[in-house]
């Protein structure tokens, strides 16, 4: 009895391991149609318009992808987090490191933000860059 529980719990751990897998594979193909954009394309492309400091939007465009293991030329502003980027099969520690990390910024930049309202890279990107003075 022992062993057959043993085995039915392997069997569910693999399973999720490899549903997870199979999920970071996708991940890392995201948007295989989408053009590869460099760090001063980003910019140029969604934030020189928006009074955002270059160097902070670098920065955190980098910290999104490199917490949630993406391509940072793949991502754009739109993807939204827990569905085109940051999805789990049962939980996402990489959404919690990512939601972590934020709260840690807010601390120290004494603001008050309900992360909850952070759903996609561009409210990430302009609730914590700094405005061009």
């Amino acid at each position: 009895m022992k062993l057959l529980l043993f085995v039915v719990v392997a069997l569910l751990i693999g399973v999720c391991y490899f549903l997870d897998w199979q999920r970071r594979n996708k991940v890392l193909q995201l948007k295989p149609d989408r053009e590869e954009l460099d760090d001063l394309s980003v910019y140029q492309q969604f934030y020189a318009t928006a009074e955002l400091m270059e160097p902070d939007v670098i920065m955190l465009w980098h910290e999104i992808a490199d917490t949630l293991k993406v391509p940072a030329g793949k991502i754009r502003p739109t993807d939204v987090f827990g569905e085109d980027i940051g999805g789990g099969v049962l939980v996402t520690t990489e959404l919690d490191e990512l939601s972590w990390l934020g709260a840690q910024r807010a601390r120290g930049l004494k603001l008050s933000i309900d992360l909850q309202a952070v759903k996609t890279v561009d409210d990430y990107i302009r609730t914590f860059a700094r405005k061009v003075n």
